[in-house]
């Protein structure tokens, strides 16, 4: 399936909105497509580190420049372009070998890894300063995207109904009796997330029966085969709307019922 990922200019613009600590200004539906987008995300993070990384190094270089020796270069000797040209190359080569590293690994985390980099600018040799110059950027903090509004969203998707296991569910409103099983819970089961669910029936003749229970998105997550009269679900269920499913040996459908889970 095609996913549309978002331009270089709307990756920029949620980077710097990150380094001013401004998301309000990113629009909702963009916050929910980075949230589910790897990719996105990646390249935003990486953008991030790298305007830090540079606004950093641009502050440690300007600095120790002035206070090499009592023979400071000025803006217009030869010696200051020289400065300038290094102190830009290697801004423009750790971005390179930044951007290649975050778009080569697939299984790169979300959020970077905490990294420490040193490099080392050497004055020429012919030049009257003789002075080393260590430029270190401190460690970088892990960065973490939260978007208060998507998570809400997706607990409330947590509870919209599932259509063809609903209409399953209405077909089966009141207790019903097969020929040999006789349902005793209600269609509708209410309970919070810390209790048990007990599912219910009465099974005489003791038949080999299955018990199924889905999500609201018709994915199976838990199947029991048992020939008693009941079935417990522990408390491991996070707060939603499931289904469950009664099934005899001959895989014919006997009962569909609902679970409601709220805290």
């Amino acid at each position: 399936m095609y996913i549309s990922h978002l331009t270089e200019q709307e990756v920029s613009t949620f980077a710097e909105a990150m380094v001013d600590d401004n998301l309000g200004q990113i629009p909702e539906d963009k916050q929910a497509h980075i949230k589910e987008c790897d990719t996105c995300n990646e390249e935003i993070i990486a953008l991030v580190e790298i305007l830090e990384m540079e606004e950093t190094f641009v502050e440690e270089v300007g600095s120790n420049l002035h206070i090499v020796s009592e023979n400071k270069p000025t803006k217009n000797s030869t010696l200051y372009y020289t400065w300038m040209g290094i102190a830009a190359s290697l801004i423009i080569g750790a971005v390179i070998l930044l951007l290649l590293s975050e778009k080569s690994s697939s299984t790169s985390p979300r959020i970077a890894d905490e990294e420490q980099f040193m490099e080392k600018i050497m004055v020429p040799q012919d030049s009257i300063i003789e002075k080393e110059i260590i430029v270190e950027t401190p460690v970088k903090k892990k960065l973490e995207i939260i978007i208060p509004e998507v998570e809400k969203e997706d607990e409330l998707l947590a509870f919209v109904s599932n259509e063809e296991l609903e209409k399953l569910s209405e077909r089966y409103n009141v207790a019903l009796r097969s020929d040999d099983v006789e349902i005793i819970s209600p269609n509708i089961i209410n309970v919070d997330i810390e209790s048990e669910i007990n599912l219910q029936w009465v099974n005489n003749d003791k038949q080999d029966l299955i018990i199924e229970v889905y999500n609201n998105k018709a994915e199976l997550i838990n199947e029991k085969a048992s020939s008693e009269n009941n079935y417990t679900i522990t408390p491991n269920l996070e707060e939603g709307l499931y289904y469950w499913k009664l099934i005899n040996s001959d895989f014919d459908l006997i009962f569909c019922g609902k679970i409601i889970i709220s805290k």
